[in-house]
């Protein structure tokens, strides 16, 4: 009876098991987590890796995409538009823990491979710069672009060639020419006082004659 007993619940630990590996094979099949929006991720410049857009390119794509991004985590799903000029490539991972892992691989939004590079963004993620594209930059190999020129009417082709505005001193060319001012006339002279001639004293009373005279002549010959 112990071990008829001992069985049952043998088989009923069974019978839990497999029922739980069927609910988590369902779990997987639905994507498990994936149902959450940080699970997924855009690619973008995809036509510059494997250029076409027919079906046979979208099936190339995802194997090469699959291929690419199961080193960061379990893909469940890549979706690839056909028919697009540059389309937008959607890839589900099983967690957001492997979305997160193929953001932080991708320098600035780029992640080379092969001989080209895409772009990634994760549109909901908590990251606010991983929610957006980063601008394309040129491509490796690719020239330049020139600046386009302007078309020339009939009468400006064969105008004579302006000056550009930094060769042009308009203060010089608007301002009146300048007339040099005359010159300060000099002070008038100031006119000369003749000197007063100023006559002999009068002969002193008190004094002899000797001495008078002697005074007379010292005092004209004095300046």
């Amino acid at each position: 009876m112990a071990s008829r007993g001992l069985g049952r619940k043998g088989a009923a630990a069974q019978a839990a098991a497999r029922a739980a590996a069927v609910v988590a094979k369902a779990s997987i099949a639905r994507g498990g987590d994936a149902n959450r929006s940080d699970c997924l991720i855009e690619v973008a410049d995809v036509e510059q890796v494997l250029p076409g857009s027919d079906e046979a390119w979208a099936a190339k794509v995802k194997v090469m995409l699959q291929q690419v991004f199961r080193r960061y985590g379990p893909v469940l799903d890549v979706r690839v538009p056909t028919g697009e000029a540059n389309p937008i490539v959607g890839i589900r991972f099983a967690n957001a823990k492997a979305a997160e892992a193929a953001m932080v691989a991708a320098s600035q939004g780029f992640l080379a491979i092969h001989d080209a590079e895409v772009r990634l963004c994760q549109p909901l993620s908590r990251e606010v710069i991983w929610r957006t594209f980063p601008s394309a930059r040129r491509r490796r190999g690719e020239p330049p672009t020139e600046p386009k020129k302007k078309k020339l009417r009939p009468n400006e082709r064969f105008a004579p060639p302006r000056l550009p505005a930094e060769m042009v001193d308009e203060t010089t060319a608007s301002a009146p020419p300048t007339v040099p001012a005359p010159a300060p006339a000099p002070p008038p002279k100031e006119p000369e006082v003749p000197l007063q001639h100023i006559p002999p004293d009068p002969p002193r009373q008190d004094l002899d004659p000797e001495t008078s005279r002697h005074l007379q002549t010292s005092s004209v010959c004095d300046p």
